[in-house]
């Protein structure tokens, strides 16, 4: 995918914006926070469905031949992995953990989301907080 001329503005307001909004699994969850990230970057949406929690969603993932999250980014973004090490801003992560619990979202220079410290993903209440 190629990125938009002012992406990194465009990343920046969608992180800025996502601050705010409330958890809800298929609309704003990690899921849906890459790939708003990815609308956000390079223009290009990409539509998952619908589903009502994390079981729901590997589900659909599986249902779709699926077995992490990261195989199904790089099939529906054409794009393929890389060692996260060398991870730019705009680009995205994949942390691993059991199916359910895995984790995606844009990387902006440190993490995904806006801290360098710290994981920033949709919560319940709010964008949550986890130490890497």
């Amino acid at each position: 995918m190629t990125r938009l001329p002012n992406w990194e503005a465009r990343l920046a307001d969608y992180i800025q914006r996502g601050l705010t909004r409330a958890f809800a699994w298929s609309v704003h969850d990690c899921t849906t926070w890459a790939i708003g990230a990815v609308e956000a970057v390079c223009g290009t949406r990409v539509i998952v469905g619908e589903y009502g929690d994390a079981d729901e969603g590997v589900q659909m993932m599986r249902a779709r031949g699926y077995e992490t999250l990261e195989q199904a980014a790089c099939d529906l973004l054409s794009v393929r992995s890389i060692p996260a090490l060398i991870a730019q801003r705009g680009d995205l992560i994949y942390l691993p953990a059991d199916t359910a619990n895995s984790l995606i979202g844009p990387f902006a220079g440190g993490c995904l989301g806006l801290l360098w410290d710290r994981v920033l993903i949709p919560s319940v209440d709010r964008l949550g907080r986890l130490p890497l």
